[in-house]
């Protein structure tokens, strides 16, 4: 048993190593760390200027471009514009009583109340000068 296992384990190490060795050739080939962490930094450079140009190429060309606040405005305008037709379309509401008419209707009402009490007050000093009298 001891046999084996001791085969097993040099299998092992054989294999470990031989793992080692291409992965030193891997990263001698790669570079190492610092070259790698250098392409990447490159490769990121590289996308932002990809997405840069893309970002200009969305933009619209030509100095008629309007922002939003610009259209709303624009809008409020057209809106404006068709209340002005509406209003000029509508009728004038007919006269039905001028203000001198409610003024003098009122005067009049004003008037017939105090009409009363000045004849009350007749009344009672013609009493009291009897009272007294």
């Amino acid at each position: 048993m001891k046999l084996e296992e001791a085969s097993i384990d040099m299998e092992t190490i054989k294999a470990q190593t031989k793992a080692a060795s291409q992965l030193k050739k891997i990263h001698k080939e790669l570079g190492g760390a610092d070259k790698i962490a250098e392409h990447l930094d490159n490769v990121r450079d590289i996308i932002e200027d990809a997405n840069e140009i893309s970002d200009a190429l969305a933009q619209p060309l030509g100095a008629d471009t309007l922002d939003d606040d610009d259209l709303l405005n624009e809008l409020n305008e057209l809106e404006q514009e068709e209340m002005d037709k509406d209003m000029l379309k509508m009728q004038p509401t007919p006269k039905t009583t001028t203000t001198k008419a409610v003024a003098k209707e009122a005067a009049t009402k004003v008037a017939a109340k105090h009409a009363p009490k000045e004849e009350e007050d007749e009344d009672l000093a013609a009493l009291e000068a009897e009272l007294h009298g």
